[in-house]
């Protein structure tokens, strides 16, 4: 029976890809941080540290996974600023702790490295949509983080035979998203504008546009890249197509059960960010024929509902 193994096991994206899992009929094991998890039948939970180099190969020594998908670490570009010290400790010295712990156990483990689309940085209109080959040019200590990671990964396969491919998703949505990024905010103070009655919404540049993509899609992404994807690649996972935050608000006001009074703040627009962002998931289809399936907009609703229930569950309980 294949073993997979899931690091970040109870993280916004980690607790899809578990249940995806499940599906294989192989054995889950999920790393986790912290006391809070939801049950899932199936799932052998492990609380551990990916810091602590010592307790983490004995961890992998003892489960021996088939497949690692590595998806712990810090996620947010901007809180990497105010931190980032942490952030690559966090990023880079987790995944060298994982790359080093499967080299020491002698493991023929396949490894999924979960990088970030933010590793481009900022390119010309000329090189959109950005493919892998693009140069990198990380704008922040936590696409540094990412591409540092990648290319740790990329040199153990290379020097130990260990083998890694690199995911390189864009901007995920879902439902259990922090609302630290922008759909899961948005869709928050909406909820919250419906069960209030305050009605308003403040935004950042309605003109900024990116590449969302479903969490689901993602993490079928993920799944078919284990098992179809190439050691030693790299692959973006993303939608093809950049959608404005001024979209994402559109869809919202025709969701919303109240009428919404949008309000500019300049605090939420970052200065220096690129206005449009997206990439190209070719390579990705052309070794597993994966291709997004959900559309934004039901992406969006399912958010909303998500906040929604949070909203009234928070009201239950003042």
């Amino acid at each position: 029976m294949k073993r997979y193994f899931v690091t970040g096991a109870n993280g916004f994206v980690g607790r899809h890809l578990v249940k995806q899992l499940q599906h294989r009929g192989g054995e889950v094991f999920g790393l986790i941080h912290g006391s809070l998890v939801e049950s899932q039948a199936g799932i052998k939970f492990i609380r551990g540290d990916m810091l602590n180099f010592d307790d983490f190969c004995y961890t992998i020594g003892q489960i021996r996974p088939d497949y690692v998908f590595h998806m712990a670490g810090q996620a947010h570009a901007q809180l990497s600023f105010q931190a980032p010290r942490e952030n690559y400790h966090l990023n880079f010295n987790g995944a060298l702790n994982l790359l080093e712990s499967v080299r020491n156990q002698g493991l023929r483990s396949r490894i999924l490295l979960v990088s970030s689309g933010q590793v481009y940085g900022a390119v010309k209109p000329g090189d959109l949509p950005m493919v892998e080959k693009l140069p990198l040019n990380p704008g922040s200590p936590y696409a540094a983080s990412k591409a540092a990671m990648e290319q740790a990964g990329l040199g153990y396969f290379r020097h130990s035979g260990i083998r890694v491919i690199v995911a390189r998703p864009f901007n995920h949505v879902g439902p259990g998203q922090s609302p630290l990024f922008v759909c899961s905010d948005l869709a928050r103070q909406v909820a919250r504008a419906e069960r209030e009655g305050t009605h308003k919404v403040r935004v950042g540049n309605l003109r900024s546009q990116r590449d969302f993509v479903d969490v689901l899609d993602a993490v079928r992404a993920y799944d078919l890249l284990m098992h179809r994807g190439k050691p030693g690649e790299i692959y973006n996972v993303c939608t093809g197509r950049p959608h404005s935050i001024g979209e994402i608000l559109e869809v919202f006001r025709e969701l919303s059960t109240a009428p919404l009074q949008v309000r500019i703040e300049s605090p939420r627009i970052r200065r220096k960010e690129a206005l449009i962002i997206y990439g190209s998931y070719a390579k990705l289809r052309r070794a597993t024929r994966w291709q997004p399936e959900i559309r934004l907009t039901v992406s969006l609703e399912k958010v909303l509902n998500y906040w929604r229930a949070e909203v009234a569950k928070s009201n239950e309980f003042r």
